[in-house]
C-alpha cells in the first residue's frame, strides 16, 4: 500500500486503530509492523497458549509483549482462575487443564466468528 506523504499513512493508521512496532533488522533499515489491539480474552489466551510448556515471566512478558504491570494484571486473574499454575521451578508458569479447556473453546469460537 502507498501513500501520498507521512501524515496519510499516520491518518490511516488512527482510523483504522492500529498500533504501529518498529523493528530494527540493520543500522539502516526496520520493518514496521501494523497490529490491532487486542483484547483482555486474546491476551489471556496468548499467555495460556504460550504457557503450555513452562516459562519464565520474562519470557512470557516478552512473547506477549506486555509492560510488566500488565503481565501482573493477567498472570494473577489466570492463577485465581485456575487456569494457570506455577510450576515446581517456583520461577515458571503453566497452563492447568483448566486453561487448556479455555484455549480449545477459544479456538472453536475464533472459527465461528
Amino acid at each position: 500500500m502507498r501513500f501520498a506523504n507521512r501524515a496519510s499513512f499516520l491518518l490511516w493508521i488512527r482510523v483504522r486503530k492500529l498500533y504501529i512496532w518498529r523493528l530494527q533488522v540493520t543500522r539502516k533499515k526496520s520493518i514496521v509492523i501494523l497490529m490491532a489491539p487486542r483484547n483482555s480474552l486474546e491476551i489471556m489466551a496468548e499467555i495460556l497458549s504460550l504457557c503450555k510448556q513452562p516459562h519464565t515471566k520474562t519470557r512470557v512478558m516478552y512473547e506477549t509483549n506486555l509492560s510488566y504491570k500488565m503481565l501482573q494484571k493477567y498472570l494473577s486473574q489466570l492463577q485465581l482462575g485456575g487456569h494457570l499454575e506455577v510450576h515446581r521451578s517456583l520461577t515458571k508458569y503453566v497452563t492447568t487443564l483448566k486453561g487448556l479447556k479455555f484455549l480449545e473453546k477459544w479456538r472453536e469460537l475464533e472459527e465461528l466468528l
